[in-house]
């Protein structure tokens, strides 16, 4: 399926507006079905749990603090310019993704992990991103 899109866009192929309407609204079903998985993976899981596991704070600590940090230093080693370097700083200060709970559902991977995980990085990210774009103006 990749290698046809890829076809079409290197051929420059003009699809019909009935496809193309289409592709895009289940393109645009993204985003929703997402949060919805998420939503569905919450209502079975109780978020008192998630605060309970002092692991979901290590890892949430490491990926909401240590990895931007981490790049904050290697973009300024490495002399990035600073809007792109700004750009991918505050984009390692966010919390985790919906993508991860979908694969972590396609391959039969541990969902309660992946859901605690969400929330306790969701919820600390309030605080974080704030400290993470504050220390990234000085």
């Amino acid at each position: 399926m990749i290698f046809v899109g890829i076809f079409i866009y290197l051929f420059d192929i003009q699809l019909p507006s009935v496809l193309m309407d289409t592709i895009n609204s289940v393109g645009s079903l993204t985003a929703p079905l997402s949060m919805m998985m998420i939503g569905s993976s919450l209502a079975v899981y109780p978020i008192k749990d998630s605060f309970t596991d002092w692991r979901s704070y290590v890892f949430a600590f490491v990926r909401l603090m240590i990895v931007p940090f981490v790049t904050m230093i290697m973009c300024r080693l490495l002399h990035i310019d600073a809007y792109y370097a700004n750009i991918t700083i505050i984009t390692n200060a966010m919390p985790v993704g919906s993508m991860v709970l979908m694969l972590a559902t396609q391959y039969n991977a541990n969902v309660k992990i992946v859901t605690r995980n969400i929330i306790v990085s969701t919820l600390l990210s309030v605080i974080t991103i704030p400290i993470v774009v504050a220390t990234m103006l000085l």
